[in-house]
């Protein structure tokens, strides 16, 4: 009995992981693709075009959890649904975002850094 508790609790926190790291990928996203200085050049002040992206990814975040949810009704009929496990799986699913774009930033820039010394390889022999 208390393994199956176990087992809807841990499903319950992937859940709201899966939430979190959406909310946190498509703000990153939105950020990125211009929404914001779109706001911005709408006379939106910073502080509310933030404010509104924040609105805007947290709503498709619950938009696409909820399909998700609704499309596999038996998997997720015996999730708990309580605000301490939504905080510690929107927190866990926000790290996770976080750590996949610290990665994902470094090896962005290794790759940069070699194309500069391959760059700089070759005007060297160019030069000698």
């Amino acid at each position: 009995m208390k393994s199956n508790l176990y087992i809807i609790i841990i499903i319950s926190v992937i859940t709201f992981t899966v939430f979190g790291f959406l909310d946190s990928f498509l703000f990153g996203i939105l950020l990125n693709t211009g929404i914001l200085q779109f706001l911005e050049n709408r006379g939106l002040n910073i502080n509310y075009s933030d404010i509104s992206v924040g609105a805007i990814s947290a709503s498709l975040a619950l938009l696409i959890s909820h399909y998700i949810k609704h499309q596999n009704s038996k998997i997720f009929e015996k999730v708990i649904e309580h605000p301490l496990l939504d905080v510690l799986g929107i927190m866990i699913g926000t790290s996770l975002y976080i750590v996949v774009m610290i990665l994902y930033n470094k090896t962005k820039q290794n790759k940069l850094v070699k194309n500069i010394e391959s760059k700089s390889n070759v005007i060297e022999k160019d030069l000698k």
